[in-house]
Parts: structure tokens; sequence; C-alpha cells
């Protein structure tokens, strides 16, 4: 399961 990356990927583009 890859879901931390995906917290991961979501989190840099919420900090824009």
């Amino acid at each position: 399961m890859e879901e931390s990356q995906v917290y991961l990927e979501l989190d840099r583009s919420r900090q824009h």
C-alpha cells in the first residue's frame, strides 16, 4: 500500500 505517498503529495499541494 502506498497511501503514505499520497498523503505526502496532498500535504505538498496544500502547502501551496
